[in-house]
């Protein structure tokens, strides 16, 4: 494979990665917005039936585990773009970004874990709020 070759698709695919990346911010701010906007405006209204509140708890919780599974689809990719860049390397080792990159001594333990956490909280917030009003009724009226 020549050099040319090799490093013009690593950047090509550097550039997807940073793609896929900025699509997980994004989703994580419009669904923040997105549930924020459920629970304002449920709690606003107070001619809302109760099985209308629910109904929409309910929707905003399966609205975090949808994300939650196009996150997992995203980062999916992005590991499989990884893995094939390392591959490039071999053949290029003047572009060893990520080897670089995936080696443990250069890796906050932080930067992986972070996602998870948000998704994590995220779905043990809306799913408990979903539960509670579920159960044991409208607390906010």
């Amino acid at each position: 494979m020549s050099a040319d070759l090799s490093q013009s698709e690593f950047e090509a695919l550097r550039a997807s990665i940073a793609e896929n990346i900025k699509t997980m911010d994004q989703n994580e701010v419009y669904l923040i917005f997105g549930i924020a906007s459920i629970y304002f405006l449920v709690a606003l209204d107070k001619d809302t039936g109760d099985i209308t509140v629910k109904f929409s708890l309910w929707i905003s919780f399966f609205l975090v585990v949808l994300a939650f599974l196009r996150y997992r689809a995203l980062d999916s990719i992005i590991g499989i773009t990884n893995d094939y860049l390392k591959k490039l390397e071999e053949y290029n080792p003047s572009i060893g970004w990520t080897s670089f990159y995936r080696d443990p001594d250069n890796r906050s333990i932080l930067m992986p874990g972070s996602r998870y956490v948000f998704w994590t909280v995220l779905g043990l917030l809306t799913g408990m709020m979903a539960l509670y009003v579920q159960f044991c009724g409208v607390f906010w009226r």
